[in-house]
Formats: structure tokens, C-alpha cells, sequence
């Protein structure tokens, strides 16, 4: 009876010892783990690899990109360009009412100084007359209450009363000048008239405008250019101007650079002056301009 359990021991050895070399004839290799552990890592480090290589892909583009444009900056720029005048402005009404005299016609000439536009001012030529009478009063009376003054016929009060009008009296004259000299539009200076936009007996309104006119004795020439070329354009830089109107080339130069820099289309405004006098050259005529660095 004592050794059945023996027996069974023995049995249920031989079972354990069986299951174990069964299990330990699956087992992996102990390299094996190892070996996946570093494919895991190559497979992880592919993504890191691909982005250091777009990196560096990127920066190529840049360099040459900026290697491509650096020498558009020295390349000539051919331009379009127009003639403006130096001095040119739309003249307006200072006042309402109605037209009396427009002298110059579209396209005449007229000089510094010459009336342009004439207001019907009757009512305000009689206030301006009634100032001066007022004016003229106001004064009588001062110098005799000044005599009287010294008579002590009259107050210190009421000499300085009239002294006062006599102030007040001056300065209504002098609005009413001014009024009237409304009424006359002279030319500031010397040009043509290039529209008008009113006529003769037409009533007009504050601030309307009346004529545009413009000084075509100087002509510039008014051109937009990519902004590279501000690393070697500068004022005095020669260049031909060829108008389209007149067929002809004429000598030029940079005058000067414009204020700011479009940061949207990358260009400048640039202005030049014509460096011998043309006068069959008219405001607004354009023509084709080659800057050479």
C-alpha cells in the first residue's frame, strides 16, 4: 500500500519533467527577442529620417530660389510709363452762385494771375459797400467824441464805447472783403485748362468743381518698377523714354524714388525728369521705358 503513492509520484515526475521539455523545445532562441526589439526601432526612426530628409530638401529649394533671384535684381526692367504734370489741380467754388464770366476754353492757355472764373457778386459788392460806410461813420463819430473828450463834455465810458465800434466796424469791412474776394477765381499759375465741368450762367454749389487745370511747361515721367531693382536704382540714373504718341526716344533721368514699397506686387513708384525740353510732348502720353543697371 506504501508505495502506490510512490508510483504515482513517479508518474506525475515524469508528466511535469515531460510538459517541461515539450515547453522548452518551443522556446525562441534568446536572440531572437533582440532581434525584434531593433527592427521595432529601425520601423520608428523611418518617419524621423524621412522628415530630417524633407528638411533638408526644403532648404535646397530656398538656396535656390534665392540663388535664381539674386541676379533678376540686376536684370533690366522694362517698364510702362506716363507723363504728369508737375503742378495740376481741380479748381473748385468757394461759394454759391452763379457764373458771370469762364474765361478759358478746354486746351487754352492762360497766365498767373489771369481770371479764370468771375461769380455774379451784386449783393455782396453792396454789403461790402455798406461796411465801408459803416466803417466811415463809426470813425466820424470817435474823433468827435474824442474832442469832447477833452472838453470833459462826454465820459471816459463813452469815448472808449465809440473806439469800440470803430473796431467792430473795421472788421465787419474786412469780412465782407473777403466774401468778395470769392467771387473772383484767378490762376495760380501759368498753364492750360484741361476740362471743364460747368458753363457760363450756370449756378453752382460750395465746393463744386469747375476746372481742372494743370502746368504743361514741366512734364515728369511716372513709372512703377519691381522693388529689386532699388538695389542699383538711384536719382540720376539715365535712361531713354520712348512715347508711343510721338514715336520718338527722349533722354531722361531718375528724379526721384517713391515713399514706399507695395508689399503685395513688390514694386515701387519711381519718378524721372526729361533733360531737354519737348514741347510737342503732352500730359498723359505713355510710352515704354528700359532700365539698364
Amino acid at each position: 500500500m506504501a508505495r502506490r503513492p510512490a508510483a504515482r509520484g513517479g508518474t506525475e515526475g515524469r508528466d511535469r519533467s515531460r510538459s517541461t521539455a515539450g515547453r522548452t523545445g518551443h522556446r525562441r532562441p534568446a536572440g531572437a527577442d533582440a532581434g525584434d526589439r531593433a527592427e521595432a526601432r529601425r520601423y520608428r526612426s523611418q518617419p524621423l529620417r524621412l522628415a530630417h530628409r524633407c528638411i533638408g530638401l526644403t532648404f535646397a529649394a530656398l538656396a535656390c530660389a534665392a540663388a535664381s533671384a539674386a541676379p533678376e535684381s540686376s536684370a533690366p526692367a522694362t517698364v510702362r510709363a506716363q507723363l504728369v504734370p508737375v503742378h495740376g489741380t481741380t479748381i473748385a467754388s468757394e461759394m454759391a452762385g452763379r457764373i458771370a464770366e469762364l474765361a478759358p476754353r478746354e486746351g487754352e492757355r492762360f497766365g498767373e494771375g489771369d481770371v479764370l472764373v468771375r461769380f455774379g457778386c451784386a449783393g455782396q459788392q453792396a454789403e461790402l459797400a455798406r461796411a465801408r460806410a459803416t466803417l466811415d461813420k463809426k470813425q466820424r463819430v470817435h474823433e468827435v467824441n474824442g474832442r469832447l473828450a477833452k472838453l470833459q463834455s462826454i465820459s471816459r465810458l463813452e469815448l472808449d464805447v465809440s473806439a469800440a465800434e470803430v473796431a467792430e466796424a473795421a472788421a465787419a469791412l474786412k469780412v465782407a472783403e473777403a466774401v468778395v474776394a470769392r467771387c473772383t477765381i484767378a490762376a495760380p499759375w501759368p498753364g492750360r485748362v484741361a476740362e471743364r465741368h460747368v458753363q457760363r450762367y450756370q449756378s453752382v454749389g460750395e465746393g463744386q468743381p469747375l476746372l481742372d487745370v494743370l502746368d504743361d511747361r514741366t512734364l515728369e515721367v511716372e513709372m512703377i518698377v519691381p522693388s529689386t531693382s532699388l538695389a542699383w536704382l538711384k536719382p540720376g540714373h539715365r535712361f531713354e523714354l520712348a512715347i508711343d504718341e510721338t514715336g520718338k526716344r527722349y533722354a531722361a533721368e531718375l528724379d526721384r524714388l517713391g515713399a514706399r514699397v507695395d508689399p503685395v506686387s513688390q514694386s515701387i513708384k519711381i519718378y524721372g525728369r526729361l533733360l531737354a525740353a519737348a514741347p510737342e510732348l503732352l500730359a498723359g502720353m505713355s510710352g515704354k521705358v528700359v532700365l539698364q543697371p
